[in-house]
């Protein structure tokens, strides 16, 4: 799918299900973003499945708002007030959670396949 500063995400089925899987360059890096990532559970908070020292499990995106934005006509300003609330949904959900998840930037806001945006990468979470 593709590949980031800490690790490359693919593609899989798991437990008969289409997931991502996250393998990380290094070793930890993949459960220290777990243990950031594995309690929080929002409708806006892409899902984590199970992790491993070097692989995150996670819910099948179809891509990040960068993608998004880049292959989609000029969004109305009803779909662009809708895209604000989800992600303003999310970070309120991390804030009342007390985690601050570090790297907010399109490229970390996920489009799910209902067009629900979903906040992913916890790499920088600090809870």
């Amino acid at each position: 799918i593709g590949a980031g500063s800490q690790g490359q995400v693919y593609e899989a089925t798991w437990l008969g299900a289409p997931v991502a899987v996250k393998v990380t360059w290094d070793d930890g890096t993949a459960e220290a973003e777990a243990a950031a990532h594995e309690s929080l559970r929002h409708p806006n908070i892409v899902a984590l499945y199970c992790a491993s020292p070097r692989m995150l499990i996670m819910e099948l995106m179809r891509g990040s708002l960068s993608d998004f934005i880049r292959g989609s006509p000029e969004p109305t300003s009803t779909t662009k007030w809708k895209m604000v609330a989800d992600v303003l949904r999310a970070v309120n959900y991390l804030d009342h959670a007390g985690a601050v998840h570090g790297d907010i930037k399109v490229d970390n806001v996920m489009v799910g396949h209902d067009a629900l945006l979903k906040l992913g990468d916890f790499g920088s979470c600090r809870i």
